[in-house]
């Protein structure tokens, strides 16, 4: 096996790739790339994977230089991405080997690599020159859909089942409605109550500013969906989904109290996931869960979308 790699591909081409990616995920998207690149102030880049002179792979990746390139960093978040045919573990290995003998590790060189590598085959990153951070593993749910509407509803938990038809009552009886327009007013609404949101639960999140500057973006290229319910009139619910070739990524959600009551969050992520399909997406990511928030996690898994656990942070 002979794996070569071209670090500057063109963006078209890499375009052209992605769209033949099986469940493609948002962090090498180039629509994420560029606003992660605006906010960092850093450079977005594109590369090719070739084994035995055929295309194989593409990653998405950023650097950063100083000093004529004295000081550099180098950042490759969940790629690469594997073409249809590989990726088996001998060709990851394969990829992490150049990937570390084109960027070693020295004084003045910062490395970030998060790998597209499940958590149970990690080990033979270490022989590739990585180490392992403190970071956990990276788990989400990722949601098939491939079946028909009746079939994705049959593979939703009881528990998240009742909810959605108690919403999907309350609608029918015109004590609820959806909005789904997406517009630069919804967005700035959407991130005003994400921001209090915060503030009165005391979490972290993404910066307000990259995350508005990611859903203007996505809004601008039709990839954003953005869905607001109202209870007798009043906001208590609102979701965005960042679409990414065939997938899709639950970004951010915000929820009041009215919302836990009437399940106004699973009816909008049960209208997004039916959208999503007519758009012919395939994936939806739910983006993420960790030990510390164990009623998410139960949200999220009463999708029934299986469980995905990645290797984390390496340098």
């Amino acid at each position: 096996m002979k794996l070569t790699l071209n670090w500057a591909m063109p963006l078209g081409d890499y375009r052209e790739l992605l769209a033949v990616v099986q469940n493609p995920n948002l962090l090498q998207d180039p629509v994420y790339g560029r606003a992660h690149a605006w906010f960092y102030g850093i450079t977005t880049r594109y590369g090719l994977i070739r084994i035995d002179d055929s295309a194989a792979g593409i990653f998405q990746w950023f650097e950063k230089r100083a000093l004529g390139g004295l000081i550099h960093a180098v950042m490759l978040d969940r790629g690469p991405l594997w073409l249809p045919g590989y990726g088996h573990l001998a060709h990851q290995e394969a990829f992490f080997r150049h990937f570390n003998k084109q960027f070693p590790r020295r004084l003045g060189r910062r490395r970030r690599v998060i790998p597209e590598v499940l958590l149970d085959q990690r080990m033979y990153l270490a022989s590739c020159g990585l180490q392992p951070t403190s970071q956990s593993s990276y788990a989400t749910y990722l949601v098939d859909l491939d079946a028909n509407p009746n079939q994705l509803r049959a593979r939703l938990s009881g528990k998240w089942r009742s909810a959605l038809r108690r919403a999907e009552q309350l609608l029918d009886h015109g004590e609820l409605r959806t909005d789904w327009t997406g517009t630069p007013e919804r967005i700035r609404e959407l991130l005003g109550w994400h921001q209090q949101d915060q503030l009165d639960k005391d979490y972290r999140g993404a910066h307000p500013v990259l995350m508005k500057k990611l859903l203007t973006d996505y809004a601008k290229v039709q990839g954003l969906l953005l869905g607001v319910a109202y209870h007798k009139e009043v906001p208590c619910s609102a979701v965005a989904v960042l679409c990414h070739s065939s997938g899709a990524t639950y970004q951010l959600a915000w929820n009041n109290k009215a919302a836990r009551q009437t399940g106004t969050n699973n009816l909008l992520l049960w209208q997004a996931m039916l959208a999503l399909q007519q758009r012919g997406v395939s994936c939806f990511d739910l983006g993420g869960f960790n030990d510390e928030a164990p009623g998410l996690q139960r949200f999220k898994a009463g999708l029934g979308g299986r469980e995905v656990q990645l290797a984390g942070m390496f340098v």
